[in-house]
């Protein structure tokens, strides 16, 4: 008896360490199949990956148009391309609905001719407010020097696969220099030339980086007698970059700004895809956006300056000179730019 129940233990435990093994079997059956589904999304990832490469490849070889964050294919952003003279890459829904912005906006941005009227504070809180949507980051200290800056990004990326260089003017420094100093850490590779004839500008200790010409773009009582004043054509031709489009344009003329833009208007000449500009004059700020706007410039940040309200910060970025003349036709644009 005793040998029947050893004999039936010793089955019962056999039968265990079947079960056991079966287990481990269909573990490691389970792992493998696992492993191998594994592999098989890595190689389709991978697959997706040479895709987007090819695909950013080809849109390199086709010139210096590339993709915004949330990219596209680029056979699917043609639209965007064409109506950003190759700055954003977005499919038609996106862009529809960036545009769409813009045309709901662009009636209150002098509405009725407002801002034609308004003075003093007035004119700065009921008139030209942001209408476009950029990724935006702070360059340089908080306060007087500092600006903000847009799709740095995309910059990087076009010049990137570009043939012409990062560049950078900076039009009237004062001697700070903060947003320069800032700026090379951000966009290493951008050429960054300071143009300002003044003292201040002269006695400042700028980095290697900063190429500093002590000239000026209109004349200023803060320059000594006999500096150079010369056109933003003439210095992009003395620089060597006749042909080319500055990639940020930052003006702070204390004032003299309307004159400056109003000359580069005239010359039919902005060869910039983006503007930072301190304007001081409310009265003059109406035509001074007529200008811009004629060439299709959107506004895509407004700062008052705190220590003194009257005076204002804006970042406009190019789109096409289509923009507010046939596309989005803005009134102002036609009325007063010219005026």
């Amino acid at each position: 008896r005793s040998d029947r129940i050893w004999e039936k233990r010793g089955k019962e435990m056999e039968r265990v360490r079947m079960n056991k093994a079966v287990r481990v079997l269909d573990l490691a059956f389970a792992v493998r199949i696992a492993l191998v589904t594994a592999g098989v999304a890595i190689g389709y990832g991978l697959v997706a990956a040479l895709n987007v490469g090819v695909e950013l490849k080809s849109a390199v070889r086709q010139g210096p148009a590339l993709v915004s964050p949330g990219w596209t294919a680029q056979n699917e952003c043609e639209r965007s391309l064409r109506e950003s003279e190759g700055f954003y890459c977005e499919n038609d829904v996106a862009w529809d609905q960036r545009m769409e912005i813009v045309r709901r906006q662009m009636p209150m941005q002098c509405q009725q001719g407002r801002c034609l009227r308004d003075n003093g504070i007035q004119w700065y809180w009921k008139n030209f407010e942001p209408e476009w949507s950029c990724f935006e980051e702070r360059v340089g200290d908080y306060g007087h020097s500092g600006k903000w800056v847009c799709d740095m990004n995309l910059i990087r990326m076009h010049r990137a696969a570009g043939k012409q260089p990062c560049l950078v003017y900076s039009v009237g420094f004062n001697g700070t220099y903060s947003f320069e100093l800032a700026l090379h850490e951000h966009l290493p590779k951008c050429q960054i030339f300071a143009i300002d004839g003044s003292e201040a500008s002269r006695a400042a200790d700028l980095p290697p980086f900063v190429t500093h010409k002590p000239w000026d773009v209109v004349k200023s009582a803060r320059s000594p007698p006999g500096t150079p004043v010369h056109s933003l054509r003439t210095i992009m031709q003395q620089l060597g970059h006749k042909g080319m489009e500055l990639d940020i344009l930052k003006v702070d003329l204390l004032g003299s700004e309307y004159h400056f833009i109003a000359e580069l208007f005239r010359d039919d000449y902005m060869p910039f895809r983006q503007i930072l500009i301190k304007v001081h004059t409310e009265s003059l700020n109406s035509k001074l956006f007529a200008q811009l706007r004629r060439f299709g410039f959107v506004i895509a940040h407004k700062e008052v300056y705190y220590p003194d309200r009257l005076i204002h910060q804006y970042v406009l970025v190019r789109l096409t000179r289509d923009l507010f003349t046939t596309m989005i036709p803005d009134p102002i644009v036609k009325e007063v730019a010219s005026d």
